[in-house]
């Protein structure tokens, strides 16, 4: 029986297993079954994604994201910063900036003072109808949709999102204007529900919040698991906030 170690991270309040491969000794069929099993609340160690992080020619490393259904790969934002915050606490690697490659393509990331930033890509917000209502499509490495509403704290968001979700094949976010930023709830594809914070939602709301309501950048977005904020340098849009350890622990498969 085969026994990995690993650490639970949380990217305000967005949770990941992460796994060091580095050794190769985890064979890349196994991520997607290793995510449904591990991720599980109830029978595994619990959380919305796993990230294997493994050796790749040409860049510091390669984060490889799964959600918690098996799904994958994909681009997460979060799960970029988490593994940033990975490779630097764990001793993975001595260094404080970063290249390093996901599903997407390449990503530059920074442990700085203010937080950990990583690079997510940005496309244009593309205006799209549902149910006779205006909201906007968002690649950000992965398919968004961003509604612009009021009292997004009191909407049942399983029921509201659903059927966007399954309409565009995406990620759904709500965004409200807020006191210094603006709010956001995500449901997340692949988690199949609400999580407390999305970075790749996060990005493609800022750029809705940017090019159809024209706040500048930097944009904050308070998540219930914590504030996000995205810059953009005219090149790259730069996702940053917290990144905190949550426990370390050994597991057999």
């Amino acid at each position: 029986m085969t026994k990995i170690k690993f650490w639970k991270v949380q990217a305000c309040g967005n949770d990941f297993i992460m796994v060091n491969n580095t050794s190769g000794l985890i064979e890349p069929n196994m991520y997607s079954a290793l995510a449904e099993k591990l991720c599980n609340r109830r029978f595994g160690i619990g959380a919305d994604g796993i990230i294997f992080i493994t050796d790749e020619p040409s860049f510091d490393f390669e984060m490889n994201y799964f959600n918690s259904d098996g799904s994958g790969p994909v681009m997460c934002g979060n799960g970029g910063r988490a593994s940033i915050f990975f490779v630097v606490e764990s001793r993975i690697l001595n260094s404080r900036e970063f290249l390093f490659l996901s599903s997407d393509g390449p990503h530059k990331g920074i442990y700085g003072k203010d937080g950990i930033y990583v690079t997510v890509k940005g496309g244009d917000a593309k205006k799209v109808s549902f149910g006779g209502k205006d909201m906007y499509f968002v690649d950000t490495g992965a398919p968004h949709v961003v509604v612009i509403e009021k009292g997004i704290d009191w909407i049942d968001i399983d029921s509201f999102a659903k059927p966007i979700r399954e309409q565009f094949n995406s990620n759904v976010n709500l965004i409200e204007k807020a006191d210094n930023g603006w709010k956001i709830r995500t449901f997340e594809r692949g988690v199949e529900g609400e999580t407390l914070s999305c970075g790749t939602g996060s990005v493609a709301s800022a750029i809705v919040i940017n090019s159809v309501l024209r706040n500048r950048f930097p944009i904050r977005l308070k998540a219930k698991g914590g504030e996000l904020e995205v810059r953009f340098d005219g090149k790259y849009y730069w996702l940053g906030g917290d990144v905190k350890k949550v426990f370390i622990g050994e597991i057999n498969l």
